[in-house]
């Protein structure tokens, strides 16, 4: 989390609290405290360094949830958690028929919202609308197709819907960057 005047913290997937190194370049970006709706950062680096009261990450990047979701190896899609029970007296039944009402209306709204939970190689989830699943997929079967194409020809030009394919992911790459909105400016 980053805000003010502070320095991002991250989170290893160890647990550990680090911070950007204040000699990286990424030391000042507050790109890592995005809106929980955009879902996670992944803050890539290569080495973690022992300050003298701090542990820091050097030579760092971020990588955005529509990149990550595009090139990740391996996708599966699960159901959205059941809504739990809010905090209440459990020895007060007045609290207790509140707070069941409470988890019935949020659990109404939550499958009314027809989004599941997308997962990306068995550890990173985000919540998306059901309607853009078959999009995601569609879209990783082309990039996939062009890469190998690319790859086994490189001097030969893509096959239309392949070429559109990666027009789409340029379009919604350079979006999330927010390149799109510094171009429409």
């Amino acid at each position: 989390s980053a805000g003010g005047g502070q320095k991002a913290t991250l989170a290893t997937l160890r647990g550990e609290k680090v911070k950007i190194h204040p000699h990286s370049v990424n030391c000042k970006a507050h790109a890592f405290a995005n809106d929980e709706r955009d879902g996670p950062t992944l803050v890539c680096y290569d080495d973690v360094t022992r300050g003298e009261s701090q542990m820091y990450v050097r030579e760092c990047t971020t990588v955005g949830s529509p990149a990550l979701v595009l090139v990740t190896g391996n996708l599966a899609v699960e159901p959205l958690p059941p809504c739990s029970m809010p905090d209440h007296d459990e020895s007060d039944p007045v609290a207790v028929r509140e707070a069941e009402e409470t988890r019935r209306d949020a659990q109404a709204a939550q499958d009314a919202s027809r989004c599941a939970v997308l997962v990306c190689d068995d550890w990173l989830r985000f919540r998306v609308p059901l309607a853009v699943l078959s999009q995601i997929a569609c879209l990783r079967i082309r990039l996939a197709k062009a890469f190998a194409a690319k790859t086994q020809r490189p001097h030969e030009a893509l096959a239309p819907d392949l070429a559109h394919a990666l027009g789409a992911v340029a379009t919604v790459l350079a979006h999330d960057g927010g390149a799109a909105a510094a171009a429409a400016a």
